[in-house]
């Protein structure tokens, strides 16, 4: 199995990463992409990945994190992270339109553009960020701008949504969110998700399962959102373990495991 989204590289994972390693390959979580959000994130990605070789890194300036000021300058550390032979992805990057002091709407797709055009140039997959913004997202897409390869990570939206976007061609990633009772309407959009697009995350140290509400999630929550989603789909975990780590390892270009 592999935790296609998480973030081992913040502070909530400190104290104890050795023993979240070892768990991980006790349950047989046995790889993981760890996701920046801004620049120091990014590196502390990269210099994961470069200890251990079960993790991978994504580089990338989440919506709520660029700085106006500084963004020339971050934009050149992206590239130059990308480039790193531990970087597999960029992300996560993408529209995030929940809270009243985010960038504009203009603002953000513009910066949105910047860093997909770093992925293309480098030839590198998207991890796409939305929260409240799927309809933008939609129209962003009908523009011409999506990369070559993307997935619309921690996917929340109804099962109309989930066909716009399969349509784009873009991989889906289910986290944490489709085993929670409020969000009926994931769950029904996951049941008719292609085995092929689908991949599964735990956004870690963020979302646990619906069984463990309130406390830190880890990579081993992948193995409850597989679960739920085998339920779904109404087949074995075995293969959602198999189809999905296949599904990773093809978009990030990562090595056999199978």
């Amino acid at each position: 199995m592999i935790d296609s989204h998480c973030h081992l590289n913040l502070s909530q994972f400190d104290t104890d990463l050795s023993v979240i390693l070892v768990r991980m390959q006790e349950k047989g979580v046995r790889q993981a992409i760890v996701v920046g959000v801004d620049g120091k994130s990014s590196e502390r990605a990269l210099k994961l990945a470069a200890k251990y070789d079960n993790l991978f890194a994504a580089c990338g300036f989440h919506p709520t994190e660029i700085q106006t000021k500084t963004w020339s300058q971050d934009l050149l550390l992206l590239e130059r992270q990308v480039l790193s032979t531990d970087c597999v992805a960029v992300g996560e990057v993408g529209l995030d339109f929940s809270n009243e002091h985010n960038l504009s709407v203009d603002e953000q797709l513009n910066y949105l553009k910047n860093q997909i055009d770093v992925a293309k140039k480098l030839n590198k997959p998207v991890i796409f960020h939305l929260r409240r913004a799927n309809d933008a997202f939609i129209e962003f897409a009908k523009s011409g701008h999506l990369p070559k390869k993307a997935v619309v990570h921690c996917f929340e939206g109804d099962h109309s949504f989930l066909k716009r976007i399969l349509d784009f061609g873009l991989m889906v990633s289910l986290s944490g969110l489709i085993t929670y009772p409020k969000n009926q309407f994931i769950r029904e959009a996951a049941a008719f998700l292609p085995h092929d697009r689908a991949m599964i995350e735990t956004d870690s140290p963020f979302l646990a399962p619906g069984n463990l509400r309130g406390t830190r999630n880890d990579p081993t929550g992948a193995i409850y959102v597989a679960t739920e989603l085998a339920k779904l789909w109404q087949t074995s975990l075995d293969h959602v373990d198999k189809i999905t780590t296949i599904n990773s390892m093809k978009f990030f270009n990562l090595p056999d495991i199978i």
